[in-house]
């Protein structure tokens, strides 16, 4: 054994989207600007992040956050995923206040409002959170548009999602059509990097009632998202102009959303659950030292 590095983490779930927190690694950085630090962690730190999202200690579905302290917030929040994922992340803000929270890393509030620093901006989260255990999260959405042309929605300026109607060869969007629903996906997701589309996802999405409806989302990789998905929920509550709705996905767990005022509350049905609190070692003679994903 030659151990050289550690790392701790606290690992989550948001409706089935994985999260790991780390809260001690070597990551050094050292601007007061979040938005250098953001750059400066897209660009370096490369065996750090592989070790800590690839397999054998991650997975393709893990994502990364990293805690800073902010000057003009509760905290500041980084974020590092797989290619083919959005680097930002709703969820991650909802991961982290939330685990911090519960694990008395940060105040509870009365009025339960936080602040996050991130390099997209200041986000506001409302967190119920009564005896030791979060309720409710809601989250304002800062700035969500519908394209007009071939069902494209925007989320918060950046993140292009493509939603399609269940195909009627398709009929459900349930685990015993998995292995369709995987080769439709893999077909759109080539379809799309063909014509060389930007774009953070694709949204497939089956209507169950007038308010609710079943979606599995796919990341430009091919990769299916667990959850029903944060940035899904509010792309579909946006296209298909509703006040309110519930998102399914294909293991029955859902997130609601609700539209008041021009802006976008989203409530989780479900909490966060943490998972673990994790160390992590490398050693420097394992020849799988950085780990390795297979799709």
């Amino acid at each position: 054994m030659n151990l050289t590095k550690m790392y701790s983490t606290i690992d989550t779930h948001v409706d089935g989207e994985a999260f790991r927190i780390v809260t001690h690694s070597p990551i050094g950085l050292t601007s007061t600007n979040i938005v250098e630090n953001q750059n400066k962690l897209n660009q370096s730190f490369t065996q750090v992040k592989e070790i800590l999202l690839n397999e054998p200690r991650g997975h393709r579905g893990m994502n990364g956050c990293l805690t800073l302290p902010s000057n003009h917030s509760d905290f500041g929040l980084l974020f590092f995923t797989h290619n083919g994922s959005a680097t930002f992340k709703i969820g991650a803000l909802i991961a982290t206040t939330v685990s911090l929270i519960e694990t008395g890393n940060l105040e509870v509030k009365p009025n339960g409002k936080y602040k996050i620093e991130t390099y997209l901006g200041v986000y506001q989260l409302e967190v119920e959170f009564n005896r030791g255990t979060v309720l409710r999260v809601l989250i304002e959405n800062k700035d969500t548009e519908k394209l007009v042309q071939d069902n494209w929605v925007v989320i918060d300026g950046g993140r292009r999602y493509r939603i399609f109607s269940l195909p009627e060869e398709i009929p459900a969007i349930e685990m015993d059509y998995l292995t369709t629903l995987k080769r439709w996906g893999k077909d759109k997701v080539n379809e799309l990097n063909l014509n060389h589309e930007k774009y953070d996802g694709i949204i497939l999405v089956e209507n169950k009632n007038l308010d609710e409806y079943r979606t599995m989302t796919f990341e430009n990789d091919g990769h299916i998202l667990r959850s029903p998905g944060i940035d899904s929920t509010m792309a579909l509550l946006i296209q298909k102009d509703l006040l309110n709705i519930t998102n399914y996905n294909i293991f029955g767990n859902s997130i609601s959303a609700k539209k008041q005022h021009n802006s976008l509350e989203i409530e989780l049905k479900n909490k966060v659950f943490i998972t673990s609190v994790s160390e992590f070692v490398l050693d420097e003679d394992d020849p799988l030292r950085n780990g390795f994903i297979i799709k």
